[in-house]
């Protein structure tokens, strides 16, 4: 089984900078609405329905604004929730275009035929919530599915690179340190040979499942390829650094020492400064991984970096 946490973590997260120069201004439009206030998004979503509501009022019969009041329905269904789309929707439809149509034809007694149209147009209003809240499920999954490994369920690649990189610009303005540790597992080949690459298979969801289950919120798990793992733990020293790896490392040789004879080598470096990039800071962690090896394996090696001279 995959992890829980992976697909409703990235749901959550923002998409990549996309590379097209129009599709970069509406997500930076986009990620600029998102960061106001909640109350502020209902607030301009309902400023925008009464200024609609106004102009329809002041044109009378002679302009039409019908079309108009999607506008700021869009934007509360996919700014604030779904379910504020359809509020918005109950209110908007009987009281702004109902009402305003019902005020054109005062004195005279508003026909049983008007009330149906409202009702047609909340029915309306509420496809539109609908089509819109399933298109951003939709868009955040398939975003999710871009950040996740399908075979173990953790991040992925890309979803690393992301984050290690918003890791290192933490770095450089909190100074706060920042351990990588690169886990190789030891002996995987030959469970698939032995056994097929389907039990390998299980071996890699084992594992991943072990460290996202062990690991706390604020770090991540991906798998970088093979049966090379990644461990990202933000604000963590070396000392800290110890305990977690220890402990994570502990939960695993637990899972799969029933059915497997897989350890793990594990390099890891907790930087006291950023490195130059993503690709850097992996270096120095699969450097220390492969010191592990040459020492015998099943082991861990941890170091800060730079190195203090005392050291």
């Amino acid at each position: 089984m995959a992890p829980r946490k992976a697909l409703s973590r990235w749901e959550r997260s923002a998409p990549p900078p996309p590379s097209d120069p129009l599709d970069a201004a509406l997500s930076s439009s986009s990620a600029l609405v998102h960061r106001q206030p909640v109350w502020l998004r209902v607030s301009e979503a309902l400023a925008g329905v009464l200024l609609i509501a106004f102009l329809d009022w002041a044109t009378g019969e002679n302009l039409a604004f019908s079309v108009f009041y999607m506008v700021p329905l869009a934007f509360a269904t996919w700014f604030v929730s779904a379910r504020f789309g359809y509020v918005l929707a109950v209110v908007t439809a009987p009281t702004a275009w109902g009402y305003i149509d019902a005020a054109s034809h005062w004195p005279h007694a508003v026909s049983p035929l008007e009330y149906w149209d409202v009702v047609v147009r909340f029915a309306f209003f509420a496809i539109i919530v609908t089509l819109l809240d399933r298109m951003q499920r939709a868009q955040r999954r398939v975003q999710a599915m871009a950040h996740i490994d399908p075979l173990t369920g953790v991040a992925n690649w890309r979803a690393f690179e992301e984050h290690a990189t918003i890791a290192l610009a933490q770095i450089r303005r909190s100074e706060r340190p920042l351990t990588l540790a690169y886990v190789d597992l030891d002996d995987f080949k030959a469970v698939n040979d032995a056994f097929g690459h389907t039990e390998g298979d299980e071996v890699l969801r084992t594992v991943a499942t072990a460290f996202e289950e062990r690991l706390r919120t604020t770090d991540m798990v991906a798998r970088l390829g093979g049966d090379e793992f990644a461990l990202l733990l933000p604000e963590t020293n070396v000392q800290a650094a110890r305990r977690v790896l220890d402990d994570a490392v502990q939960t695993v040789a637990d899972a799969v020492s029933s059915r497997w004879s897989v350890s793990q080598t594990i390099g890891a470096v907790t930087l006291l400064q950023p490195p130059d990039s993503v690709d850097d800071m992996v270096r120095l962690a699969d450097g220390l991984m492969y010191e592990a090896k040459r020492a015998g394996r099943g082991r861990l090696i941890l170091r800060e970096w730079p190195e203090s001279p005392a050291s």
